[in-house]
Formats: structure tokens, C-alpha cells, sequence
């Protein structure tokens, strides 16, 4: 994959272990100017939902200090932060319990189960919802727990709000979620909802500013076996997307990103592979 990567990007879905990038026939056109990748299912969507001017996202990124949380503005995101209880021998660096803060904060993820324990710790909740759509049309949410009894009993709680959301970077309807890790998605859904937001720990695992590297360096950094064989097999999937976005979400109206992804504007020459793996374009195929 690293290899055709570099010489031939439009094949790397051809190694995709587990075959998360989209072929040729299931890929949107090439954007001349990119977008959110993401919109709003809005009849599974929480009718009511909060207003917000502005929202900060923080995610787990080795670039933002949690002791740093009062010199962010309210209210605060939190994303993919888990319960201690559905985790108790998880690996230490995978573990972020919720926080004693007195802060206004939102705890926003992916997974029904834990949305429903962090509900039952009485907290604020943004309940991000993927789903596909089927042949005829239809939306499905992709979570494995959508068929247990309590599972739409979660959008009665008056703390939880669940935004519904289609991902528009596989066309072809696969049941599997793109590997895009639950970051890009909820900084996605936060935008989409009030179209200015401050984004801080947003890295893909970078521990300093791509600034301080060459294309070899950063692109070496698409890679790691230790996080590609313990993370699912998808690192390099997910790292693809994820530098591809982060490059250009901090040229789009109303997002300021404050992580390492927000640092790529020197690495043009690998956003363009990255591009070519991900989107279809006819001059070059």
C-alpha cells in the first residue's frame, strides 16, 4: 500500500487489508473544492436540539493539554470518551474515562452502548449516528447494538441528542463504516450543525507539527504496525482520510484547527496522492 501510495495512488484500494478504500466505480469525483463529507439524516435525526454559535471540539491528541480545558471557551465537546465500566482491562492509552469538571461540556460518540453509560452517568450527550443506505433507499444505522430494545429508547433521555449522519467518501453503500475514525466525523457533524467550531487535539497519533518534516518523514508516519495491528488493520486507511481533511478543513469558513492535522499546509505534494486514493478523477484513469 505505502508503495503505491507513492507511485501509483489509484490502486492502493487494491491492498486494503480490509478493503475499507473505495474502488474506482464506487468513488465520488475529484472536488475542486472540498467538502464536508457528511450530511444530516434528518428523519432519524433529535428534532429539537440545542442552538450553538460556536462549538470547541476537543479530541485525544498528544497536541492539547487536558489541564488546559478552562482556557478553551464554552461549551466543550468531548469526543470518544469511554465509560470506565465498558472498558475495565483496556490498553492505558485508549482509556479516556469522562472528566470532573464543572465546565459545560458535551460528550459526543459513535457507540449506543456508550451513549447509553455515559447517559447513566447523567451526562450531556451528542449522539453521532452513522448509517447507509440501502438499494431502495432506506437508512440503517451501522451500529452493531441498532437491534436491542433499548437502543431507541436512548433518544427519549432529555440529555441526549442523536444527529444522524450518511458519510459521503464510499458511494457504494457498504455496510462498513469508512475508516475514518470517530474524530473526522464528529468535527464533521459539530460543523454541519453551527458552522463555526474550534477544533484542539485533532493529530492522527503525529506527537509534533508535520512544519518540522520533509514528505519522506510525514509519510513514513502513515504507517506504524504497532497502532495498524492493535487499532483494526485500517491505520493506514484511516490516516490517508484523516491528513486529507485535516489539510483541508483548516481552508474552509468558520473551522480553526489547533491540532497537528490543521499544520499540513506545506505537504501539498502528499495531499495530492492522498487525493487520487480517495476521489476519481478522468484525466488520470
Amino acid at each position: 500500500m505505502m508503495l503505491l501510495l507513492h507511485f501509483w495512488p489509484e490502486q492502493v484500494f487494491r491492498f486494503s487489508t480490509r478493503r475499507l478504500l473505495p474502488p474506482m466505480r464506487d468513488r465520488y469525483p475529484r472536488p475542486e473544492n472540498p467538502e464536508i463529507p457528511y450530511e444530516i439524516i434528518e428523519s432519524r435525526s433529535s428534532s429539537e436540539r440545542p442552538n450553538f454559535d460556536h462549538l470547541n471540539v476537543i479530541l485525544r491528541g498528544s497536541s492539547f493539554d487536558l489541564h488546559e480545558l478552562d482556557t478553551v471557551g464554552n461549551p466543550v465537546v468531548l469526543v470518544s470518551f469511554w465509560p470506565k465500566e465498558m472498558w475495565p482491562n483496556s490498553y492505558p492509552t485508549e482509556f479516556w474515562p469522562p472528566l470532573k469538571t464543572n465546565r459545560e461540556v458535551i460528550y459526543t460518540h459513535f457507540h449506543a452502548e456508550a451513549v447509553r453509560e455515559l447517559l447513566k452517568l447523567n451526562l450531556r450527550v451528542l449522539w453521532i449516528e452513522s448509517c447507509y443506505s440501502d438499494k431502495q433507499g432506506e437508512f440503517h444505522p451501522q451500529d452493531g447494538d441498532s437491534r436491542q430494545s433499548w437502543y431507541e429508547k436512548l433518544t427519549h433521555h432529555p440529555l441526549c441528542t442523536r444527529i444522524s449522519v450518511l458519510q459521503k467518501i464510499d458511494k457504494g453503500g457498504n455496510r462498513l463504516r469508512p475508516p475514518t475514525g470517530s474524530g473526522l466525523a464528529a468535527i464533521a457533524t459539530c460543523y454541519l450543525l453551527t458552522k463555526n467550531i474550534s477544533v484542539y487535539g485533532w493529530d492522527y497519533y503525529l506527537k509534533e507539527s508535520p512544519q518540522n518534516f520533509g514528505y519522506w518523514t510525514l509519510f513514513i508516519k502513515l504507517y506504524s504496525y504497532f497502532l495498524d495491528s492493535y487499532k483494526g488493520m485500517n491505520f493506514i486507511e484511516a490516516g490517508i482520510i484523516n491528513f486529507y481533511y485535516g489539510y483541508h478543513f483548516g481552508n474552509m469558513p468558520g473551522i480553526r484547527i489547533h491540532g497537528y492535522l490543521g499544520q499540513l499546509h506545506a505537504h501539498g505534494k502528499l495531499i495530492e496522492k492522498l487525493e487520487r486514493v480517495i476521489f476519481y478523477s478522468k484525466k488520470r484513469v
